[in-house]
């Protein structure tokens, strides 16, 4: 406890690296911590190129209701799984990108 968490989750979408959007159980313990602690990284890696990418930002957890899930996973409404969307707003971004880092500051 204190120390953040690390998970894989699945991209489901982006906006032109402005909004990342994932999803999850809407009851997990990754949704209470977001909840609690907003700020933290993604992070992408290319294997075959030895490239990757770590965003900080800011995490905000909505109710699949509120952001039309269903739109995304091609479920309904009444799904039971009961999903939560997170989204993730990038405030830095840095590349490593033939072994060179490069800042950008969202």
């Amino acid at each position: 406890m204190g120390y953040p968490n690390v998970r894989a989750l699945k991209v489901m979408k982006n906006e032109n690296y402005e909004v990342f959007y994932f999803s999850t159980r809407a009851n997990s313990y990754k949704i209470k911590q977001m909840k609690r602690k907003p700020k933290g990284c993604i992070y992408f890696y290319n294997t075959e190129k030895f490239e990757s990418v770590m965003m900080e930002g800011n995490f905000k957890v909505e109710e699949n209701r509120n952001f039309e899930i269903s739109d995304i996973y091609k479920i309904d409404y009444d799904d039971p799984f009961d999903f939560a969307v997170i989204k993730f707003f990038p405030k830095i971004i840095l590349a490593i990108i033939l072994l060179s880092k490069v800042w950008v500051n969202t």
